[in-house]
């Protein structure tokens, strides 16, 4: 499993749980995902959680803002390929 705050693949990872309620918003929100398979693979390491709050929170920025960033990066290659087309 991979940690979502610091990118490393770990055996020692807790899994985000979440409520029936979360379950249903997100299954609303996204319609066919499959939650369990979904969240199956991420969660935060044993080491992550063992620093500060303020040290996790620093990390989970960091990982918001790399994924934002990704996501943007994606649009603009598709926005690229749709023009070579």
């Amino acid at each position: 499993m991979t940690c979502v705050l610091c990118g490393k693949t770990s055996i020692d990872i807790r899994r985000f749980p979440l409520s029936p309620g979360a379950l249903k918003m997100l299954e609303k929100q996204i319609p066919g995902v499959k939650p369990d398979e979904t969240l199956a693979n991420n969660g935060v390491c044993g080491e992550c959680m063992a620093l500060p709050f303020t040290e996790r929170k620093k990390l989970a920025d960091k990982a918001i803002k790399g994924e934002l960033d990704e996501h943007r990066r994606d649009l603009m290659k598709d926005a690229l390929k749709k023009r070579e087309n």
